[in-house]
């Protein structure tokens, strides 16, 4: 699939006629017809602005291909959201949990809190995750 298509494409997926993208461009609407057809293509601003309307990023508009992210870049991403839907899921086990319980599981991480390291109460919170 061309550059001509690809936006053609984009454009029908967003749900715009070629006057409403050509007014959102601050471009004619001949422009964008000319774009589609393959006469012209648009210039590095405007296909800045169209990876931004529909989201894609400029290598997808150009080349049709998403570039791949690096994978020590996905893998922190994978881990950090991996460790906040953890903590959530542990705290929500905890509010589920009886009030004496609670309390006691309260007082618990207080005194090992006072008397050993904080990394205690940590492994604390990652065992709740694991409560049924």
């Amino acid at each position: 699939m061309d550059v001509s298509s690809r936006l053609q494409e984009l454009r029908k997926e967003a749900g715009y006629s070629q006057e409403q993208l050509a007014e959102m461009l601050g471009v004619s609407r001949q422009s964008v017809s000319k774009w589609e057809s393959g006469q012209t293509n648009p210039d590095i601003n405007n296909v800045g602005r169209l990876s931004e309307i529909y989201g894609r990023s400029t290598d997808y508009i150009i080349f049709g291909e998403e570039p791949e992210p690096k994978v020590v870049y996905q893998e922190k991403i994978v881990y950090q959201d991996k460790i906040v839907y953890q903590e959530k899921q542990a705290f929500k086990k905890l509010n589920d949990l009886p009030r004496s319980a609670q309390i006691s599981l309260a007082i618990t991480v207080c005194a090992l809190g006072i008397c050993a390291a904080p990394a205690v109460c940590v492994l604390l919170l990652y065992l709740i995750s694991y409560l049924p």
